[in-house]
């Protein structure tokens, strides 16, 4: 119980011990069960049906949390005064799955042999539960699971309708014989026509053949509560013709196959397809319509299988039809974003196809307002319109947000935002969001998208290698091509520094098969690869060499091309961020003595930082790159930041920092001696930081050092690495100065020349 917390399952506070006696301090309920509402008046079907449709919402959240019941009936549900409606009484609830040993046992009634449960049942022996709502499973020794407590539900609700059991007999026997015949041979002349078949599949005494969940059971209720009468027949010929060769398209259920959980017409349509053309464009009414194919083929595929797998794959299809009715609302509301996006979106339905029922993928994305609006944010994100911080954070920072809605959200901030610090505490934390949301599909893609933040910088070490496993092992559940080759590109990725050129190759032919499988926007790339027979070349001489490789400057100038041969050309201005932006060409890197350096490190990033020892980043900078001189001391850094600083070291010589530009020379020197001097103003100083600037004003690079009481500071001892300036400790009244000179645009120097500005201390 402690597991639970939602509106329709009553609070548990605390379970102890006190005076020898256990205790339970739960939620005060001030109202009454709803078997004594259901006695004071005549209740209309509609109340009746909204009291059932808050408590089943009470069952389902428990079985979300593993709890079944085992209990439930009218008089283990409470109605406070204000109207709301909880599900207590938990005491014989237990793990799902759980097994139920098998039990016989007299039952008596109170009155008649027709009398209604509510007015009480008792049974000899230790059966747990009340066998006029008990589901045949717990008393032949079944598995006890989410259904039993389904089929105790539809006895309440057709008894709160009817005013009768629908299985009812004087003794146990009688019941089970009754139970046994079925739910097609009751009488069900006093309930709702609207409701009585959803009723009926839940009363089936197959636990199989039952609805997949209770939430699937309660989306048909909530359906048959808002339209309750007949449809009203469409006008105009052309409009019924085409619902007429619509249904006529609709996956025929198999023997035995229970309806989707969602209304198909309402979930696509030939009305609907048109009206999304309108509304958006063909190109995206096209992918849905597709997908809705995939869907039906799938669905009458899954009506086929075998009877222990089926209702999962039933279920996993239901979950893939309400993605895909959450998707189409969301992009109505977005009509800008491209098809492309939308078919990145819907899972393949081929993924609910698994012989065995624990590796069917749970999808729980439902068409809530919060889900789709955080779709529809997240479809924004993609584009040059960006939403918001304040859209975004209404989303991920309200605490009555559906959970998978604030998954999405942080997507979407990850996509919109470029402030790494911010996204990295949203995405950890979407890590735990993501489970209370339960979505599989979902789980993988943020997984996925998580690496890049877990993994060390420039080198993969273990942790960046687990947060790649984990979400191999979340997206193997849910695999199709385009996760495929998110996978691979991951992977690609980690080899980017110290990785085998063969194994990238490898990984970007799946990323352009994984992508191009979907149709999405990487298969452009296949135009570009070169046919491996031209390698074939029986002289060495003759054999071509591709030096193209897969960096992201060279990905986005490729996509850039691919435009090109389309009505929508890039822009001048897109074409101009890849041939006039700086990159660090091959290079000449020699060491103070004139001769090359072979083996040596070089960084590039935004911003370094150093002290005698190593070189690094201030903090986890995305954009450092690094590589290691050739025999003749060149190096090549095709997708180099832009704009920022450039460093060279062996040994303990190192170069001192340049701007990053088209071609650097890198002059190797002792780098154990930093010195200079900074005005102290008679405060006292134990430390110095020294910055390199560029353009006077952006920190690229960085070191510390010791500082004398006169302003001297002079670095020849090997200190621990330290990325970022500590501060200095209240109790030595101390404070933190900086030199600051300009960063050059080629490094012959071998020491800074330094001049002093003060910036103000930073102790506390």
């Amino acid at each position: 119980m402690a597991r639970l917390a939602h509106p329709n399952v009553v609070t548990v506070y605390e379970v102890s011990f006190a005076d020898g006696r256990d205790f339970v301090a739960m939620e005060l309920i001030h109202g009454e069960t709803l078997a004594e509402w259901l006695r004071e008046v005549r209740r209309t079907p509609a109340a009746i049906l909204d009291a059932f449709l808050a408590a089943g919402r009470g069952l389902a959240a428990a079985h979300a949390a593993g709890i079944v019941h085992r209990d439930f009936k009218p008089h283990n549900v409470l109605r406070s005064r204000a109207g709301r409606i909880v599900v207590t009484d938990f005491g014989l609830a237990r793990e799902a799955a759980s097994q139920e040993p098998a039990l016989d046992a007299t039952l008596v009634g109170t009155g008649s042999s027709a009398a209604s449960a509510l007015s009480g049942i008792t049974v000899t022996g230790s059966l747990l539960g009340t066998p006029a709502y008990m589901a045949p499973e717990q008393w032949q020794g079944g598995a006890i699971t989410p259904a039993t407590d389904q089929f105790a539900f539809c006895v309440a609700l057709w008894e709160a309708l009817s005013g009768q059991r629908p299985y009812r007999g004087p003794t146990f026997d009688d019941l089970k014989r009754q139970v046994a015949r079925g739910p097609a041979a009751l009488d069900a002349s006093r309930i709702p026509r609207r409701v009585r078949g959803l009723l009926r599949r839940g009363l089936d005494p197959d636990p199989a053949k039952r609805w997949p969940s209770m939430d699937a059971l309660l989306e048909r209720l909530r359906r048959a509560r808002r339209r309750p009468g007949v449809a009203a027949a469409i006008a105009g010929g052309a409009v019924v013709a085409a619902v007429v060769a619509f249904l006529a398209l609709r996956p025929d259920a198999a023997p035995g196959c229970e309806p989707p959980a969602r209304e198909v017409a309402a979930v696509w349509s030939p009305v609907i397809d048109a009206a999304l053309r309108v509304q958006t464009s063909p190109a995206h009414a096209a992918v849905l319509a597709a997908a809705h194919r995939d869907w039906q083929r799938a669905r009458t595929e899954a009506c086929t299988a075998q009877p222990q797998v089926r209702p999962a794959q039933l279920a996993c299809l239901d979950g893939v039809a309400a993605r895909f009715d959450a998707l189409r609302q969301a992009f109505v509301r977005t009509p800008a974003v491209p098809a492309e996006e939308l078919q990145a979106q819907l899972p393949d339905p081929a993924i609910c196809n698994k012989p065995v029922a624990a590796d069917v993928p749970r999808l729980a994305l439902a068409p809530a307002p919060d889900v789709i609006a955080a779709l529809a944010v997240y479809a924004r994100s993609q584009t040059e319109h960006k939403p918001t911080d304040a859209e975004i954070a209404t989303l991920t920072d309200a605490p009555r947000v559906d959970p998978c809605a604030r998954v999405i959200a942080t997507l979407a901030f990850e996509d919109a935002s470029r402030d790494v610090p911010r996204v990295r505490p949203l995405m950890n934390n979407a890590t735990s969001v993501v489970d209370q949301c339960g979505d599989d599909r979902l789980r993988a893609d943020l997984l996925i998208r998580s690496v890049k933040y877990q993994r060390e910088q420039p080198i993969v070490g273990p942790k960046g290698a687990a947060a790649l496993r984990h979400a191999e092992v979340a997206a193997s559940r849910v695999m199709q091509p385009d996760l495929g080759a998110a996978i691979a590109g991951q992977r690609r990725a980690a080899l980017r520094v110290h990785g085998s050129r063969d194994e990238m190759l490898r990984l970007l032919d799946i990323e352009i098969a994984g992508y191009g499988a979907r149709g999405l926007a990487v298969r452009q790339l296949q135009a570009q690869l070169p046919d491996p027979a031209i390698c074939n070349k029986p002289v060495a001489a003759d054999v071509p060499r591709l030096a193209l490789a897969p960096a992201p400057d060279v990905i986005a100038a490729l996509a850039v091309y691919a435009r090109s041969q389309t009505e929508h050309k890039p822009t001048d201005a897109e074409i101009a961020t890849l041939t006039d932006a700086p990159r660090v060409d091959p290079c000449a890197r020699v060491d103070d003595r004139g001769r090359p350096a072979a083996g040596a490190g070089v960084w590039a990033a935004f911003s370094l930082s150093a002290d005698s020892i190593g070189v690094g980043v201030p903090h986890e900078d995305l954009s450092l790159r690094t590589t290691t001189t050739d025999a003749a001391g060149h190096f090549v850094l095709p997708d180099a930041a832009a704009v920022g600083a450039i460093v060279a070291q062996l040994g303990e010589r190192r170069s001192p920092p340049v701007a990053i530009a088209e071609r650097v020379q890198l002059v190797l020197a002792p780098t154990r001696r930093i010195a200079g001097k900074v005005a102290l103003d008679g405060t006292p100083a134990t430390q110095v930081t020294v910055f390199a600037e560029q353009d006077g004003a952006t920190v690229r690079f960085q070191t510390i050092a010791p500082v004398a009481a006169d302003g001297a500071f002079r670095r020849r001892e090997r200190p621990a690495i330290s990325r970022s300036p500590p501060r200095s400790r209240r109790a030595r009244s101390t404070s933190w100065y900086a030199a600051r000179s300009r960063l050059p645009s080629r490094g012959p120097a071998c020491s800074w020349s330094t001049a002093s500005r003060r910036s103000g201390p930073s102790a506390s």
